[in-house]
């Protein structure tokens, strides 16, 4: 039964794994060596971005990964359920009216392509990927040649209503994410990228970047910047050329000392992934101490105890607020973003041979993969819906605990988080 995973048997899994982690090391994120530019890897063809790249997949037997494996196929087929037959994504739902979410752009869909094809690569299913391929295709007609920079491509879109930066970096990263990417829409993913040259500034910032504080969208305003270093990096491994580390590597310094300056649970994922692509290309230490470093503090976030009084929680995370304090709250999906930055910390901590550090971030990651299980549309909580709506909930990832709206992000990054963690063979 699909739908009744023992994932939501949180009392079991905290006994098993003995979690009892405190607050204080969320001030370890703010003793972190910044990243530097390291001018001489910049110069050098890097190897894969993608340090995370996926083997042919067969099912785990490690019972946390199985159990994961059903909430990630689960969410998957949602996405696939969910594309129209325009090619794009529904938005989300408000389940209790049964209405649509009005709210939508190229940004969010296009991520919800990056995490169909990372799943279609993971779980080498074709007909992920070709539910990808049609959204990409779908959204490359919202660009067209730039007439100013000849060899380049932008967003139609004016920039009141889509960030340029943003939409055209998210794009080129679904085109990349696709285990088999057409040549067409590899050379428009590079015309981009190649777009996003105008918009470098010598301090290492991007022009018209959007920055802003936004604390619950993880697709938001503080993940521009890091989708465009992703992008770059991603973009320097398909066709090498040196501007490119160059920048994302200045770029990385200066949004990751703005990202610590004013903290967002919400853009920790990309922040993090923009770090762990810099580091597959480049190695540099100070990059990976960082990373791993920001991922250490989000323990400090964690609910890493059974509350009776508040048993859905366990796992989910806080936020910040303004003044960069632990603000008390009820859990959103907005953990997803948190859980997404674990994976990628806790395959680094692999990568780098950091075992202590690997066996703890795994600990805080399988209870925020356990709490993403706990907030998503099954079998059992959706009998009560009528025969022709329960489907159309079912493998969707809720807003919160207490809050049963879709919003396509939450489903997207939920999955991005599953499937890196799947990917890694668990002893």
């Amino acid at each position: 039964m699909a739908g009744k995973s023992g994932l939501g048997r949180s009392g079991r899994l905290a006994s098993k794994l003995g979690l009892a982690l405190g607050l204080g090391l969320f001030n370890a994120v703010l003793g972190v060596a910044q990243p530097q530019l390291n001018a001489q890897t910049a110069e050098t063809q890097p190897p894969s971005p993608n340090t995370l790249a996926a083997q042919p997949f067969t099912a785990p037997t490690h019972p946390i990964q199985f159990q994961v494996f059903q909430a990630s196929k689960r969410g998957a087929d949602w996405l696939f359920r969910m594309h129209g037959a325009k090619g794009r994504f529904s938005p989300g739902l408000l389940v209790d009216v049964q209405q649509e979410i009005e709210q939508d752009n190229l940004i969010k869909q296009a991520i919800a392509a990056v995490a169909l094809a990372r799943a279609s690569r993971t779980f080498n299913e074709p007909r992920l990927e070709a539910r990808a391929l049609q959204t990409i295709l779908t959204l490359m007609e919202e660009t067209a040649p730039d007439p100013s920079e000849p060899g380049t491509r932008v967003t139609r879109a004016p920039s009141l209503f889509l960030n340029k930066l943003a939409g055209a970096s998210a794009l080129a990263l679904a085109v990349y994410e696709l285990p088999k990417p057409p040549k067409d829409q590899l050379d428009n993913a590079e015309q981009l990228v190649d777009g996003l040259r105008k918009l470098i500034r010598a301090d290492g910032l991007f022009q018209s970047d959007g920055w802003a504080p936004s604390a619950e969208d993880m697709d938001g305003p503080s993940s521009y910047p890091f989708m465009a270093i992703c992008a770059l990096v991603r973009s320097n491994f398909s066709q090498h050329e040196s501007w490119k580390l160059e920048t994302a590597q200045r770029a990385y310094a200066a949004y990751s000392r703005k990202w610590l300056e004013q903290k967002q649970l919400g853009s920790v994922g990309w922040l993090v992934r923009a770090g762990v692509e810099l580091y597959g290309a480049t190695k540099d230490k100070a990059t990976a101490d960082f990373v791993l470093g920001v991922c250490d503090g989000l323990s400090g976030l964690q609910y890493d105890k059974l509350d009776p009084r508040r048993p859905g929680y366990f796992g989910g995370f806080r936020n910040w607020n303004n003044a960069g304090q632990v603000q008390e709250q009820a859990p959103t999906s907005t953990s997803a973003a948190a859980v997404e930055a674990l994976a990628l910390g806790w395959r680094l901590a692999g990568e780098t041979g950091d075992a202590n550090r690997h066996s703890k971030l795994q600990e805080n990651l399988e209870r925020g993969l356990q709490f993403l299980a706990t907030i998503q549309y099954g079998e059992s909580n959706t009998k009560h819906f009528a025969d022709w709506y329960a489907p159309k909930l079912l493998g969707g990832v809720r807003w919160g605990p207490q809050d049963g709206r879709l919003r396509l992000e939450a489903t997207s990054h939920a999955l991005l988080a599953w499937t890196i963690y799947l990917e890694q063979p668990i002893k």
